[in-house]
């Protein structure tokens, strides 16, 4: 039982990483592009 915690744990946190990693890329890059328009 504690394996299998364990790697739902693991596996849950790299599924949660790749969420954020996306969302925040996806939130960052327009205001990149906004600010290399502006200067």
């Amino acid at each position: 039982m504690l394996l299998i915690c364990i790697q739902i744990m693991t596996l849950l946190r790299t599924i949660l990483k790749r969420v954020l990693y996306a969302l925040i890329t996806l939130l960052l890059n327009p205001s990149f592009e906004k600010g290399k328009r502006r200067g």
